[in-house]
């Protein structure tokens, strides 16, 4: 089961971070995503957020280059500084691309994904990042 940071106050990762390790379950895990909380706090709050999340994580995370609030302000995932997160926890699950923002999906999706995969390729000879999950919790 994946707890997602989908909503800044109701789903605050912090807390999502502090409900897992109670549960305290190999079953149990977090579902990082690079922009739910970008709205609604600073940069620190939302890197360190990103952070602990991944700490969590193990079987899919959503990859997204921003985010756009209810008055259309957009916010932007700085996605080196995201991916270098991913890479530090030893992530191995999957990422899932999102497109979350007003008009036509399919141009700016497309350029995330080849973002994602770019950013793999980079880092291809480093065994602790893969496209697809390796093995499950005993």
């Amino acid at each position: 089961m994946h707890l997602e940071n989908d909503d800044a106050v109701s789903e605050d990762p912090f807390f999502i971070v502090q409900v897992i390790e109670k549960v305290n379950s190999p079953w149990l895990r977090a579902l990082p995503d690079f922009g739910n909380t970008l709205n609604t706090h600073d940069d620190d709050y939302n890197y360190r957020a990103i952070d602990e999340m991944f700490a969590h994580a193990y079987g899919i995370c959503h990859v997204k280059d921003g985010e756009v609030d209810e008055q259309g302000k957009a916010t932007h995932v700085d996605l080196a500084r995201t991916f270098a997160i991913l890479k530090k926890h030893g992530y191995k699950g999957y990422c899932s691309i999102e497109y979350d923002a007003p008009g036509d999906p399919y141009k700016p999706t497309a350029e995330l994904v080849e973002k994602t995969v770019e950013f793999f390729r980079k880092r291809e000879a480093d065994s602790s990042l893969s496209l697809g999950m390796t093995n499950y919790p005993d």
